[in-house]
């Protein structure tokens, strides 16, 4: 594991005994595609391009009300990890060849439909997403609950945009690039991490890992309330990006 990353609490946001430790905010921004060798604006490297895009997705969306939100379907991966103490964490790099003790998942999450979360051990490609999609998404798919995908490679590849028209699959407006802190996933995979780490139990194992991030995520994804909050909470997110020129939430 590459010591030059340093744990650090995300901003100070949380207190020290709610224990989110990310990785420094240079790897926290190469995850939505961006990269920072310290404490640089991330907008420097975000382009106008992508801003614009970002900006005028949110715009648009704005119109959509929290019932709206409610009916929709979101799919996003997470991997996770742990430090020498146990302490548990979002990796948010973009190469993980080097993170030897690792939990690669799958989660999608819904206020009317599916809330599950699988674990991914073999190679995540277009084969693996569309077999996740054919069993855990498309049985719930209609007009109204579209489905919210980011712009991960795998998600716009070709085969996965071939699968989705021939099977009728109702995809949400395209999500822009650089955007994944917008996916109502990101704050539940950030809400498992504290609540892992809240146990104050060491994490050692990755077998252990995967059974505390399923059992804390099934345990969100059963709570109606919360989940409802995070779909209500949509709208002003994207009113928060257009008034604040498209910055990180």
């Amino acid at each position: 594991m590459n010591e030059s990353f340093m744990f650090i609490e995300e901003n100070s946001r949380t207190d020290k005994d709610k224990g989110i430790y990310l990785r420094d905010t240079a790897c926290k921004y190469a995850y939505w595609g961006l990269f920072s060798p310290g404490p640089i604006s991330p907008w420097l490297f975000f382009g106008s391009y992508f801003s614009g895009n970002r900006i005028n997705f949110c715009r648009l969306s704005c119109q959509l009300d929290k019932f709206g939100w409610r009916k929709k379907i979101c799919g996003n991966e997470a991997r996770f990890t742990f430090d020498s103490q146990g302490i548990v964490f979002q990796y948010f790099g973009q190469s993980s060849r080097n993170v030897e003790q690792q939990v690669f998942v799958w989660a999608c999450l819904s206020v009317q439909g599916p809330c599950v979360i699988r674990l991914i051990e073999e190679k995540f490609d277009t084969h693996m997403y569309i077999a996740l999609l054919q069993r855990d998404v498309l049985p719930h798919v209609s007009r109204q609950s579209c489905f919210i995908q980011d712009h991960f490679p795998v998600h716009v590849a070709a085969a996965v945009k071939t699968w989705m028209k021939d099977n009728d699959f109702h995809l949400f407006s395209s999500w822009p690039e650089k955007s994944g802190d917008l996916m109502p996933l990101n704050s539940v995979f950030l809400r498992v991490v504290i609540d892992v780490n809240k146990q104050h139990q060491p994490i050692h194992t990755k077998e252990k890992l995967w059974a505390e991030i399923e059992r804390h995520f099934l345990l969100l994804s059963t709570d109606d309330a919360y989940v409802t909050d995070i779909f209500d909470s949509m709208p002003e997110n994207m009113i928060s990006v257009v008034v604040n020129n498209g910055a990180l939430l």
